[in-house]
């Protein structure tokens, strides 16, 4: 697959009738109703996808981090937060990567078209207003004006924005945008939170351990 080898990945690859496409520790899911989309957009979503192996979280550690961020600010779906993360820290590096107007527009699309179907609407809509803004370099008024988006949405992306274009180390920035998503990703999951699934995704062996998480070390002691 020329996009994964573009990155030096070997991955498994298979076709899925899910409606979005998603990157699993060691394959690639393709949903096979983005086949039906122009070949330049199949091409973005795979390489977006495969941000999450090479960008963020990049390892099983990094993910664990920013659930456990998310649960330590009390936010009802912490593998929705490290999602969202995800497809903020990928965005941001491939833009940068993609040097054509024309490409980077195309990205934006494939990305925002996958997970349309996928996200909370007010999710959705916050993630559009970021891309925008990562996009241009700023984001404004009419911008959100376009999507017609609430005002707290705006200045939730404009936060967002000065965050992820921020010198602060990750860890910080994932604290940062855990108080910043919190009330959004609280109200999409006020009926359905995946904190009771804290058990499956951390063992209990795994915090009992004398080994603690090596990345932990650098999470902020206050």
């Amino acid at each position: 697959m020329e996009e994964a080898a573009r990155y030096g990945l070997q991955l498994d690859f298979e076709i899925t009738p899910s409606p979005q496409t998603v990157f699993v520790w060691g394959s690639l899911k393709l949903s096979q109703r983005s086949l039906y989309n122009p070949p330049e957009y199949v091409r973005m979503i795979i390489r977006h996808k495969l941000g999450y192996r090479v960008y963020f979280p990049g390892t099983h550690e990094w993910e664990k981090v920013a659930i456990i961020v998310a649960a330590g600010h009390e936010i009802r779906a912490p593998q929705a937060f490290a999602y969202l993360c995800a497809d903020f820290f990928t965005a941001q590096a491939i833009l940068s990567e993609l040097k054509n107007p024309c490409d980077k527009a195309v990205y934006i699309r494939a990305v925002l078209k996958d997970s349309y179907s996928a996200d909370p609407k007010p999710i959705w809509l916050l993630k559009a207003l970021v891309l925008q803004g990562l996009f241009s370099g700023k984001l404004t008024a009419a911008d959100a004006q376009k999507l017609k988006t609430p005002e707290r949405y705006f200045k939730a992306a404009l936060q967002i924005l000065d965050i992820l274009n921020s010198s602060m180390p990750v860890v910080n920035k994932l604290d940062r945008l855990a108080e910043v998503l919190k009330e959004f990703l609280n109200e999409c999951y006020a009926k359905s939170s995946d904190l009771s699934k804290m058990s499956e995704l951390f063992p209990v062996s795994e915090f009992e351990s004398d080994r603690p998480l090596p990345i932990l070390a650098s999470l902020p002691s206050e």
